[in-house]
């Protein structure tokens, strides 16, 4: 299905699937996902911020500006094909990240989730308040 892409907000909920098969090109984008879906999308943009409930799973290619990122659930977030400068991430159940940040971080895990960093940001702000773990790569 064609999409406009001057959107800036995308609601999922149940269990149905998104995949974008072209590279979308966005100012600022604000994902909600609630339930099992999942969601497949390559993107550039300045800021990203998703909020997912539930079981679904996020891959996400591209290049963003500002990521920010809250799990709530067992759903993971496979972004480390996605080039973002400054993320902050919070992980509360036991999802995972994984996710490529450059240059700021800061990530909160509460509960058993883990997230994984690659591209060796030069500010990490961290705080684990359960067993999850913060790796980097």
């Amino acid at each position: 299905m064609p999409v406009d892409q001057n959107f800036n907000k995308l609601t999922m909920s149940g269990s149905g699937d998104v995949d974008s098969s072209k590279e979308l090109v966005l100012n600022d984008l604000t994902c909600h996902m609630s339930g099992s879906g999942d969601l497949d999308l390559s993107l550039r943009a300045k800021s990203l911020n998703i909020s997912m409930e539930g079981s679904g799973d996020i891959e996400l290619k591209g290049n963003v500006d500002i990521l920010k990122a809250d799990i709530v659930g067992s759903g993971d977030l496979e972004a480390k094909k996605l080039k973002a400068n400054k993320a902050t991430l919070s992980v509360s159940g036991s999802g995972d990240m994984d996710v490529f940040v450059s240059q700021e971080l800061s990530a909160t895990i509460s509960g058993s989730g883990d997230v994984t960093i690659s591209g060796n940001p030069q500010k990490r702000d961290t705080k684990i308040r359960g067993s999850g773990d913060v790796k980097f790569l």
